[in-house]
């Protein structure tokens, strides 16, 4: 090396002090000492890496680290950052940096203490996400004399309310939910916590029961609205009670479910969402035995029906409604009915309702009756004499319907008598004539309508002869119309008279203006 090269740094050194020699004393100043920090991004909390920093940038090369815990050197802490862990937690860091010599003089600096580190717990959610039901976040675990903020966020971003609880609506279905809990303490950093998120909301609808509670019938379940493709599956009680092997969407209900009330659970599944399951309303106690009713009596307008109630659980009130081609009819409260008039032409039905006290109430119909006729009154017309006719007549009965008839003798059926009217014969004398009506129509019920019985048949005092030579038996009198004269059996020209008219005694043949014949 050249000597003079050596020499240089020497002679700079030199001309150096000569320079501030000649300054004034008040010109020569001490070097500003540095600023140590302790630098981090986000809380201060587990976890967190502390850096040094020294005039807020990164120390020279060849500085050393020497870093505190409360003023206790940390373990292990000798680098440009360190990590809080658990033996930090509650207390405050700071860091010491030691500068390398170089062409200024080195220094050692520390920071300021870092607030104390906040003792934090991640939250748990507690309870089901589904509507209706609420939410709770645990807040223990963190430093004493913490206070907390707590922020719901929807799908883990959007803000949705605040507070330590949070009752979910159906607004929420579909989303998953999480707590972001704040906690802040005098001295200490203020840190936020998030829990997991949950499964997503789940609508949770409120299932129902349809169907007749009534032993023998069958009950429906009715899961409500759920999240679309959810699935779905059912349990039966009775009175509190799981119904054995019940699990089905149906119930048929049967005489071990009597007098009890009845609910149906429904647990809905789908993946992503929580298990939930929600209970119907309990019932009312469920009917034993309920018979629909029956109509005696046949439908016609002034006739009394009769609902006929069957059997039906004990201490059950039945009340009674009659309808007419369905419709109420005024005043038809009762278990009978004296058909109106305004009924013709329709369907009588009855309803029958039972209730007591606790139990389903529990109405049953019966079946329609033909339609209400009108029927007439059969009357006789006509003499009850022999060798005249009778008639009988059907009285008002419904438009189009036909008619049979039946004649009687003493109240027994006449042999063939079946026209409308009849030919009185001699040898009823003494008895009486009666008829029976019988009106049909297709739809409406069939009656019959009886006459009174007529009066004692009488012969009668003159008839015409039965042939050209005789009178009959009971009218032996012949009389000849063109003499004017009468003959009786026994007289000479008796059977050689031709009777014009026949009489039953003499002086009906004098009443008729005959003569009694000589001989």
């Amino acid at each position: 090396m050249d000597p003079r090269t050596r020499l240089r740094p020497l002679v700079l050194l030199f001309i150096l002090a000569l320079g501030l020699a000649s300054l004034p004393a008040a010109a020569i100043a001490e070097p500003a000492s540095p600023t140590a920090s302790v630098h981090y991004d986000g809380d201060l909390t587990l976890g967190t890496v502390l850096t040094a920093q020294l005039d807020g940038s990164t120390p020279p090369d060849g500085s050393t680290f020497r870093w505190f815990v409360d003023d206790a050197p940390a373990a292990a802490g000798s680098g440009p950052t360190y990590t809080v862990s658990t033996p930090d937690v509650e207390k405050a860091l700071s860091v010491e940096i030691s500068t390398p010599p170089t062409d200024i003089p080195a220094a050692v600096v520390r920071s300021a203490a870092t607030p104390r580190v906040l003792r934090t717990a991640v939250p748990v959610v507690a309870g089901t996400p589904a509507v209706g039901r609420t939410l709770s976040v645990s807040l223990s675990g963190w430093s004493t004399g913490t206070t907390h903020e707590v922020e719901w966020f929807a799908d883990g971003t959007e803000p949705v309310a605040t507070g330590g609880r949070l009752t979910l609506t159906p607004d929420l279905v579909g989303h998953t939910l999480s707590a972001h809990v704040t906690g802040s303490l005098a001295g200490y950093g203020t840190v936020t916590e998030a829990s997991e998120e949950t499964l997503r909301v789940q609508s949770r609808a409120t299932p129902s029961v349809s169907g007749t509670l009534l032993v023998g019938a069958t009950l429906r379940a009715d899961p409500g609205r759920w999240v679309t493709g959810t699935r779905h599956s059912y349990r039966w009680f009775a009175s509190g009670r799981a119904i054995p092997r019940a699990t089905g969407r149906t119930l048929r209900l049967t005489r071990g479910q009597g007098a009890k009330r009845i609910r149906v659970e429904v647990t809905g599944r789908l993946a992503g969402y929580p298990v939930v399951t929600s209970a119907s309303r309990n019932s009312l106690r469920v009917m034993t035995a309920a018979a629909t009713p029956r109509i005696k009596g046949s439908p016609a307008a002034g006739r009394t029906l009769r609902a006929v109630r069957g059997t039906w659980t004990r201490g059950v009130r039945v009340r009674y409604r009659w309808y007419a081609d369905g419709k109420p009819l005024a005043g038809g409260t009762r278990s009978t009915l004296t058909v109106p008039s305004n009924a013709l032409g329709k369907r009588i039905s009855v309803r029958a309702t039972g209730s007591r006290s606790g139990f389903a109430t529990i109405a049953k119909n019966s079946r329609a009756t033909q339609r209400v006729q009108r029927v007439g009154r059969a009357a006789l017309s006509g003499r009850p004499l022999a060798t005249h006719r009778m008639r009988v007549a059907p009285g008002r009965w419904t438009s189009g319907t036909r008619f049979t008839y039946r004649w009687a003798l003493d109240g027994k059926a006449v042999a063939g008598a079946t026209g409308s009217s009849i030919t009185v014969k001699p040898s009823w004398k003494g008895k009486r004539l009666s008829a029976t009506v019988r009106g049909s129509r297709p739809g409406f019920a069939t009656f019959t309508s009886r006459t009174g019985s007529s009066s004692p048949i009488t012969l009668p005092e003159q008839t015409g002869p039965i042939s050209t030579w005789d009178c009959p038996s009971w009218a032996p009198i012949k009389g000849n119309a063109d003499s004017g004269i009468y003959h009786v059996p026994g007289q000479r020209f008796y059977d050689r008279t031709q009777p014009e008219e026949c009489f039953a005694n003499e002086p009906a043949a004098v009443r008729a203006g005959y003569r009694r014949s000589k001989v």
